[in-house]
């Protein structure tokens, strides 16, 4: 049987899952071109070719695991119904990410830490996703009268400070000491007494 014939689209989508499958299991760090396209089955210069250079495909597969947190983020936050719990379901998906990534980190935590750290357009592209769907929550707790705040945009530009630490692609996990020393409930309700939740009074945009 004749091998199988890959348009470029495809041909990227193959060396992007290796680039993938590698760096989770060897590192980023520690991967080279020739390794990706073993995996693939063809040259390093096809790779060249249909993925661009070292760097082109790090941001590519650090992009698809920021989309992979963002997503379960968003998963988690789209299971409540109220402002207040959405903030919490938040903090709290957040709270376990950097858990597990601070205990066990994997080699796409490595890969994120990296790409953070570098101001990759990966890891901007993530902060925009991240402040969007905080600004969510707090136009919907403003709209329904469930926080009280002077402005959307200064109030979601300050629970992102303060959630800095649960992101691994902004600042070091241990930013907060041990993570049995974390107190993620007093986090929230610090956090939702700066809301002035349950006040019912609506903000200005």
């Amino acid at each position: 049987m004749p091998a199988r014939r890959f348009g470029p689209a495809e041909t990227r989508r193959l060396i992007l899952q290796k680039a993938y499958e590698l760096f989770e299991d060897l590192g980023h760090e520690k991967t080279t071109i020739r390794d990706i396209a073993k995996a693939c089955g063809f040259s390093a210069a096809n790779v060249h070719k249909h993925a661009g250079s070292r760097l082109d495909i790090n941001e590519a597969v650090a992009a698809r695991v920021f989309d992979e947190r963002l997503a379960g983020a968003r998963a988690a936050v789209m299971q409540r119904s109220s402002a207040a719990s959405r903030l919490e379901a938040l903090i709290d998906f957040m709270g376990r990410s950097a858990t597990k990534a601070s205990v066990r980190p994997t080699k796409h935590d490595a890969l994120l830490e990296t790409a953070g750290c570098g101001r990759w357009s990966a890891a901007n592209d993530y902060r925009q996703g991240l402040y969007g769907l905080v600004q969510d929550i707090v136009r919907l707790g403003a709209e329904e009268g469930d926080f009280s705040v002077a402005s959307i945009d200064v109030s979601t530009r300050a629970l992102l400070m303060a959630l800095l630490p649960l992101t691994s692609a902004e600042a070091p996990l241990r930013a907060w000491g041990e993570p049995e020393e974390w107190d993620l409930d007093a986090l929230k309700a610090f956090l939702l007494r700066g809301l002035g939740a349950g006040k019912g009074c609506r903000s200005v945009s």
